[in-house]
């Protein structure tokens, strides 16, 4: 896998692009982005939002090049975040997304549109801060939610680019740039926005479902990031993690939500990887607390396999 980035000059159409780094928050972000960016244009991402108050927090949005000393920074950092990451390391570089739109996108009309999707509404009414520069947030919120509405999150963004790693099955750290192109760009959002009139009322971004259920994907694979650190000392690989994957649902439809739960029924599938589905649907499960669901199961595979030999 290659571990350079090269940022596309046109879009599909032959028109030239201008690419933008959303540095994630780290205490190093400022002092770096205003070291190696030289002239180029440079906002912290919350100023002029409902989250001025968090400027030290702030995300930071600069314009870059391919040549830049930011860009080569950023491509080693990545890849450095994402071990870090990986492995539970608090001593992480700073890192980022990059997004690429056409040249006539001013800095102004982007910066007026990623601060509109600095916050989004879930669960009904709920509001919250959304990093989707964090590069961990990326991977799941734009490469597992559905195209669809990925690309209708875009707007005026082309393309979105993040780096990304995972474990082989023989052990070997793997990784890749991601990239997601948005097919049907809308900049009659950059338009609807160029007032402040229009700014006050853009509507804030409802949570898709395609959205929620990549983040839950999120915290699924921190549970099986967990498990495997302390059962095994070791990091799932990717076909482990879409295995253990399909643990978590079956343990969810049998009302195993709690890491001890989890873990009891990972360790179970560990034992006994071929099973009878049917057994996971045993109505003498319905009554039974989650210790006993357990033993049942146990019980059953045990003598399943005993059968099976």
């Amino acid at each position: 896998m290659s571990k350079t980035f090269t940022l596309p000059k046109q879009d599909s159409d032959g028109v030239i692009l201008s690419h933008y780094f959303i540095g994630h928050t780290h205490p190093e972000l400022a002092k770096a982005v205003y070291t190696y960016a030289g002239h180029a244009d440079i906002a912290p991402l919350y100023i002029d939002t409902s989250l001025a108050d968090l400027m030290e927090q702030s995300p930071y949005v600069v314009n870059i090049f391919q040549d830049d000393p930011l860009f080569e920074i950023f491509q080693s950092n990545a890849q450095k975040w994402s071990i870090a990451s990986s492995t539970g390391s608090h001593r992480s570089p700073w890192s980022g997304i990059i997004v690429s739109v056409r040249a006539s996108v001013s800095f102004e009309m982007l910066l007026t549109y990623l601060r509109h999707r600095v916050l989004i509404q879930f669960s009904g009414k709920r509001k919250g801060v959304f990093h989707f520069q964090n590069p961990n947030i990326a991977r799941y919120f734009f490469g597992e939610a559905q195209l669809k509405d990925t690309q209708e999150w875009m707007g005026p963004l082309l393309y979105l680019h993040w780096y990304e790693q995972w474990r082989s099955d023989a052990g070997e750290t793997q990784g890749q740039w991601r990239q997601v192109a948005n097919s049907e760009p809308n900049y009659d959002l950059c338009l609807d926005m160029d007032t402040s009139d229009n700014q006050a009322h853009f509507p804030l971004w409802q949570l898709r479902e395609s959205q929620q259920q990549a983040l839950e994907l999120q915290f699924d694979d921190k549970n099986i990031v967990r498990f495997f650190k302390e059962a095994m000392s070791s990091m799932p690989s990717l076909n482990e993690r879409n295995v253990y994957r399909t643990y978590i649902k079956q343990a969810e439809q049998l009302g195993f939500y709690q890491a001890q739960e989890l873990d009891a029924y990972f360790l179970l599938r560990q034992q006994y990887p071929e099973i009878n589905q049917a057994r996971l649907s045993d109505p003498s499960l319905n009554t039974l607390s989650a210790n006993e669901k357990l033993q049942f199961l146990d019980t059953m595979l045990r003598k399943d396999a005993l059968y099976a030999s």
